[in-house]
């Protein structure tokens, strides 16, 4: 609560020194007059300092009305120094609803020249639909020239959005070729982009660079290839965990030890049955052992509490680091509830990682008692409070047996959830 407090009296301080007495050069260039502004800025103050995001989320569109620099500069404050999933989507949508050449050039400045990666991400998600060829080349500019695999991500993925190749595909080839050597998502999100925006897919920079430079002049929507010239693999003999392939190269596992992993499901047709712990213990181990030094990984345990194989940090693949995961992963006993709230919170302290591999048996459980359905939602709140920058992927693994049991379709439905809003996918065991 203390912690909540004081980001608030934060976000205050940030509105007071945007507002007019303070930034009385940028007053009245917008489309609300003097009165409203002072309106809708007493209003979002009042909303977040009762604690109400409807009241603040008004506010924050009102404010995005005015279509101006002052309500960029507004907005990009507010959005960033508040944890909570309803203001920053209003923050987005009021930011995206602006067209007006003052507030779309602050926007741009900021994508260019902003040093916070957040910032760069937000502006990146926000700029997505805001039509123009200026704004294309500022995206594919940051496609090119940033240096944080976030920002690139996001990038690379607006780019598709906007479907302009002729625009879009020098920069995305030039971050391909800056993202070869470690191919991880931001290689394989610049890689998908491009073969969005022309129907085909190479593997290599070279290869990318050999095919579009003799067409780029000429390039319209018919050049389009079908997306059945590929040439080559996302990645040859990726590991895999369980049916997924692992194409990040900065991974965590979120393994759940609660007592009903002792349970045996038996083979159903034909899939495997067994001891669940065990069965995830050997997948584990299968793709530990296949891992290589390019890879950063760590391993998180939870049941009643967490345990962390690496405190808070991902390592790399070494041979020795391989071995004491191995070690450390045999030695995983099930007991205790499902906290899978706190093992989220956990994984989420590290801000290496760019994929999570889940795996629970259950639905979140901190006592004899599941956690209510209102529970279960705050755990989905809290990952898209933590993950709305950074993008994390988090990919969920259930065990069909408990899927099918009664009250299965909540744990799935969980899983489920949690994947669709945070780009993976629920695989069933």
């Amino acid at each position: 609560m203390r912690t909540t407090k004081l980001v608030l009296a934060a976000v205050l301080v940030a509105i007071l020194g945007l507002g007019l007495g303070v930034d009385a050069a940028l007053a009245g260039k917008g489309a609300l007059d003097s009165k409203e502004w002072k309106r809708a800025e007493k209003m979002l103050k009042a909303g977040l300092a009762a604690g109400d995001m409807d009241v603040a989320s008004g506010a924050i569109v009102t404010i995005g009305t005015d279509d101006s620099k002052r309500a960029v500069k507004m907005l990009l404050a507010i959005g960033l120094k508040l944890d909570n999933s309803k203001i920053f989507e209003a923050t987005k949508e009021a930011l995206g609803s602006m067209r007006s050449e003052e507030a779309v050039g602050e926007m741009l400045k900021g994508l260019e020249k902003n040093k916070d990666w957040r910032v760069r991400v937000l502006l990146v998600e926000t700029l997505a639909d805001v039509p123009g060829d200026a704004t294309t080349d500022a995206i594919a500019n940051a496609v090119a020239e940033d240096k944080v695999a976030y920002v690139i991500t996001a990038a690379a993925k607006a780019l598709a959005k906007r479907g302009d190749a002729q625009r879009s595909v020098e920069g995305l080839i030039a971050a391909l070729e800056k993202t070869d050597g470690n191919r991880d998502v931001a290689w394989k999100a610049v890689r998908e982009a491009l073969t969005e925006l022309t129907g085909y897919d190479f593997e290599t920079p070279s290869d990318w660079k050999n095919f579009w430079e003799p067409r780029k002049a000429e390039w319209t929507e018919e050049s389009r290839g079908d997306k059945s010239e590929v040439g080559g693999t996302m990645e040859r003999d990726a590991p895999k965990f369980f049916s997924e392939e692992i194409v990040s190269k900065r991974i965590l596992f979120i393994i759940d030890v609660s007592g009903s992993m002792a349970a045996e499901d038996p083979p159903a047709g034909d899939k495997q049955g067994g001891k669940r712990i065990e069965r995830a213990k050997a997948e584990l181990v299968k793709v530990v052992s296949a891992l290589n030094p390019k890879y950063k990984f760590n391993i998180i345990a939870y049941s009643d509490g967490v345990r962390s194989w690496q405190k808070a940090r991902i390592v790399p693949a070494t041979p020795a680091n391989r071995q004491s995961a191995i070690k450390w992963v045999q030695g995983m006993q099930p007991a205790g509830f499902t906290r899978t709230d706190k093992a989220l919170e956990e994984g989420f302290k590290n801000n290496e990682i760019n994929t999570i591999f889940l795996l629970s048996d259950g639905a979140p459980q901190k006592d004899m008692n599941p956690y209510t359905p209102a529970e279960i939602e705050g755990i989905v709140e809290q990952v898209r409070n933590a993950n709305k920058f950074r993008h994390v992927r988090v990919e969920t693994f259930g065990f069909d047996a408990v899927a099918a049991s009664p009250g299965g379709n909540v744990f799935v439905d969980f899983l489920k959830k949690l994947a669709d809003e945070n780009d993976g996918e629920y695989h069933g065991i």
